[in-house]
């Protein structure tokens, strides 16, 4: 399907060259003309921009709106003017209609414990400006492209491993999720304890998003591949449920996209705030920052060792009964890889 997209967009569309900005680590490409946007890793050493979502066509990932229970994708549907304001400090992409105002605010955030490492924060605002009270929502479908490019797909989490579709809550303790591949961590917030984070983040086939205007049934048995159109093309979908907004009224909601999955709580707390992290705290803050940052790590190693000793139990039983399939032995080598990714274990 993918392939069909990049052909029409190539023969009927004009060149989707976007605007840039840089920052850190980071490069952020805006297509204006679409409303979407493209990011991209940029290494210091050689300079080589490596594609954090699927880039050879930016329309896989977008943002779609439900106002009083119809969809829009925005960038595609005639009903929305289209532009980028770029003159008033961050970047906004802005769709506008007669009944509501969506505006989709890029805000590089820094580090306060690695000054190289750098942020994204997406600021989604939906201002009522009809006559009447609507109730209005919005979901943003991300074509994350790191992990796809090896034999098998896996996203982690603070939590847990992703190894095929999957359903996050607000009630889930899962506060990030992470994409790895090609010596890159690359991560984006899922529960930072903020009034803008999703209602639900689903992890499934691009495919079935990209199928369904809205939401689809949930399938803990469903993997990442869609016959005969993909083979291992995952997909992270944030979805903001419909709340009612009064005439003149604006609804604030948004997520974090980060190379340092660790800190996103804290990116989440600056972007909120629009300052400087120890600014104006001074250094007791900065001392409870890496505290919290050192206690978060050492949770996550805890479960990482857990994890190796269940795997050291299972090869015990494999070899003490002398049966094993060959599924449950790639499963257990695909785990291990994962670990030792994280740690850069070669």
């Amino acid at each position: 399907m993918k392939t069909f997209l990049l052909l029409f967009c190539l023969l009927f569309t004009l060149p989707l060259m976007g605007m840039e900005f840089n920052a850190g680590s980071l490069s952020l490409e805006i297509h204006a003309q679409t409303g979407r946007f493209t990011l991209y890793h940029v290494s210091e050493d050689s300079d080589v921009r490596q594609p954090l979502f699927y880039d050879r066509d930016p329309r896989t990932s977008y943002l779609s709106v439900i106002v009083d229970g119809r969809v829009y994708r925005l960038g595609d549907s005639s009903v929305f003017n289209t532009y980028l304001d770029a003159e008033s400090g961050n970047p906004v992409l802005v769709f506008e209609s007669n009944f509501i105002i969506v505006r989709k605010e890029f805000i590089f955030i820094q580090s306060p414990a690695q000054r190289d490492i750098w942020g994204l924060g997406i600021n989604i605002s939906l201002e009522n400006v009809g006559t009447g009270i609507i109730s209005a929502g919005a979901r943003y479908l991300l074509d994350i492209n790191l992990s796809d490019s090896r034999s098998y797909t896996q996203v982690n989490t603070n939590f847990r491993n992703i190894t095929g579709e999957t359903l996050i809550t607000r009630a889930d303790p899962d506060l990030f999720w992470a994409d790895i591949g090609n010596g890159i961590n690359f991560a984006g917030s899922i529960n930072t304890g903020s009034a803008r984070d999703p209602d639900r983040v689903h992890f499934a086939a691009w495919q079935r998003f990209y199928e369904s205007p809205w939401e689809f049934p949930y399938r803990a048995d469903r993997n990442f591949t869609v016959l005969p159109y993909s083979i291992r093309d995952s997909a992270v979908t944030y979805y903001f449920d419909p709340a009612v907004i009064s005439p003149g009224g604006r609804r604030e909601i948004g997520f974090i996209l980060a190379m340092d999955a660790f800190q996103i709580p804290y990116m989440a707390r600056a972007n909120v705030e629009r300052t400087a992290f120890f600014e104006d705290q001074g250094q007791d803050m900065q001392t409870d920052f890496m505290a919290d940052l050192a206690s978060l790590r050492d949770d996550s190693r805890e479960r990482d060792l857990e994890e190796i000793r269940s795997i050291i139990a299972r090869i015990d039983h494999y070899i003490a009964s002398g049966l094993a399939s060959e599924s449950e032995i790639n499963e257990l080598e695909n785990t291990l890889n994962i670990i030792r990714q994280r740690y850069n274990i070669r």
